[in-house]
């Protein structure tokens, strides 16, 4: 069980967004987290799951990356785990 990190992009026409996803310990429960919008601008962010076991946030994790890899969105840096 570690923290995990995804940087997403979308580059389409004049459009270029990006989606950060975040699965992090928090005092042995685990919270995932994302920003999103349009690159070089205030991102919007949002809290998907908050301090709930390491299964039910690796499950909400890996459910909202497959959505926005579905959607079009690329991995820009490769999932990194630390």
């Amino acid at each position: 069980m570690q923290t995990e990190r995804a940087e997403l992009n979308s580059q389409q026409g004049s459009s270029d967004k990006v989606y950060h996803l975040q699965l992090e310990n928090v005092d042995d429960r685990w919270t995932v987290r994302a920003q999103w919008g349009r690159r070089g601008s205030a991102l919007q962010s949002d809290v998907k799951a908050s301090g709930v076991p390491y299964q039910e946030a690796k499950r909400v994790y890996d459910r909202i990356l497959r959505e926005k890899t579905s959607k079009g969105l690329s991995n820009l840096s490769g999932e990194r785990k630390w």
